[in-house]
């Protein structure tokens, strides 16, 4: 897998509520904090996404 294609995958994962340790073991990651920046990256949107400074929300208008 392309490393954008991971990254975009695996926080696509995340935000489906995909567990942080299923995703760990579908990414091959021996170690979970290769994984945790994944789920650092979901949480981001969420906040984002309640505050209101999300830029997806912008399509909407």
């Amino acid at each position: 897998m392309y490393p954008g294609t991971k990254c975009s995958t695996a926080t696509d994962l995340i935000r489906q509520g995909v567990s942080p340790k299923l995703l760990q073991r579908f990414l091959g990651h021996a170690d979970q904090r290769s994984t945790d920046g994944y789920v650092v990256l979901a949480e981001a949107e969420v906040k984002d996404l309640v505050r209101g400074t999300s830029v997806a929300q912008g399509d909407d208008a």
